[in-house]
């Protein structure tokens, strides 16, 4: 187990990493968490010590909208996708149970058979497998994939050992992994994605859920020993509000693969949060409440929970200054600038920005202190949205939709498109996100 060594210097807070004589252990994790509660946002970088976090492009199921150039561009190291097993490589009976395996989907080449916006497990998977072509730095850009596995999709359930069911879920993985050789392309494999909301709650289910896991995660390690070239990492998660939900049960059994299973490298976190507050102790709760020494990654994060916080908000005094009645909402204004970006005539980034600006709860600089707060816990690589679906059309919101498309770094659906043929950045995170990349 590790311990920080904790200083305070002109109201920053300063962590080492240190192995402390035993005997002062409890002590220093005292002081640590009461450091933690009352200043858990570090200044500025200088504060954590531990390397700044690999920086890299999240995808989610999108395949289609990996762009080579983007990423040279952007100069990120990593670009994540999601594959849903159940949904696409899956058939169930009558009574929801796993039935078979649906072999065209995993056996389909580089033409889409439907359209361009379905993911990875209908797509392409020629098309992740050629975004390794990119170079950053000398060196090609590192891939992560991650195991979605929907329980709750047509009520399946999680599949018992040694039933039929069971096996046609390790064979399609298997078969997944194993076309085009996209195992060998593959840098990191995150076993699971969000299994606390996508688990049902039912008493056997949540039993059965870690002796799954644990097969699942045997599968996948001996595949690497069948195939030459196969070196992936497996991480298993990711967990989502951690915590919020630490006495989850699902949640719980993830931490104790996490730590317990040698074939597991490291826990991958999604940090979708209402706060910069909310990160800092979820970071804090799986490092130092649960003692999680392995290497963590994030996947996703974005501060959707804060903007959603909000979509019911009126204009306001911005909102009369700018052409839209005081008595507009948020959610509507956001509808209107998918409306524009659609016709042709986006909102202009100063424009954009100066909304946030005039709102007293909008952060400063969110995405620089997300990202310092990822390094003080010793983060190893984490993945932003980097571009909104071009290939989905928006869906337009209502007051209790998730704004997700406030999040996105060249964000075509609110900002529309630029004159050099890529989306605009959004002015949001743009300059943060340039600063991380730049190691700034």
């Amino acid at each position: 187990m590790f311990a920080f060594e904790v200083s305070t210097k002109d109201n920053e807070l300063t962590m080492k990493r240190y192995n402390p004589p035993s005997c002062r252990r409890f002590t220093l994790h005292l002081i640590i968490l009461a450091l933690i509660l009352l200043n858990p946002v570090p200044a500025n970088a200088a504060a954590c010590p531990n390397p700044a976090p690999e920086l890299g492009a999240n995808y989610n199921q999108y395949i289609a909208d990996i762009d080579p150039g983007l990423l040279a561009r952007s100069k990120v190291k990593w670009v994540r996708t999601f594959v849903d097993i159940e949904r696409n490589y899956l058939t169930f009976s009558r009574d929801g149970s796993i039935s078979g395996i649906l072999t065209s989907n995993v056996s389909q080449g580089s033409s889409p058979v439907s359209t361009p916006s379905e993911n990875l497990a209908i797509y392409s998977i020629d098309h992740f497998v050629n975004s390794k072509s990119v170079s950053v730095g000398g060196s090609p850009i590192k891939t992560i994939v991650s195991l979605k596995f929907d329980f709750k999709y047509r009520n399946s359930g999680v599949p018992r050992k040694n039933t039929k069911q069971m096996n046609d879920l390790l064979w399609a993985v298997a078969q997944f992994l194993t076309a085009n050789n996209l195992g060998a392309h593959i840098d990191i494999l995150v076993v699971g994605n969000e299994p606390m909301f996508e688990t049902p709650t039912d008493q056997k289910d949540v039993a059965n859920f870690g002796t799954f896991m644990n097969l699942l995660i045997s599968e996948v390690a001996s595949l690497k020993s069948w195939f030459p070239g196969w070196n992936y990492q497996i991480y298993v998660g990711a967990l989502n509000k951690a915590s919020t939900l630490r006495n989850d049960p699902i949640l719980q059994q993830i931490i104790s693969i996490t730590n317990s299973n040698s074939a597991v490298a490291g826990l991958d976190l999604h940090e979708h949060v209402a706060s910069l507050q909310e990160q800092a102790d979820d970071l804090n709760f799986i490092r130092n409440t649960e003692n999680v020494t392995k290497p963590i990654i994030s996947t996703e994060f974005s501060l959707v929970g804060l903007w959603d916080a909000h979509e019911n908000d009126t204009l306001g005094s911005w909102g009369s200054a700018n052409g839209y009645a005081s008595t507009t909402r948020v959610y509507e204004w956001i509808n209107d600038l998918v409306n524009q970006a659609a016709a042709g005539s986006p909102i202009s980034q100063d424009k954009f920005l100066s909304y946030f600006n005039s709102q007293s709860w909008y952060p400063q600089n969110w995405f620089q202190t997300m990202y310092q707060q990822f390094q003080c816990y010793d983060t190893y690589a984490v993945t932003y949205g980097l571009m909104s679906p071009i290939h989905v059309p928006p869906i337009l919101y209502d007051k209790t939709s998730m704004l997700w498309y406030v999040n996105f770094l060249y964000n075509c659906t609110l900002l529309g498109m630029g004159a050099d043929g890529y989306c605009n950045a959004s002015p949001l995170l743009a300059n943060d996100f340039q600063n991380a990349i730049n190691g700034m």
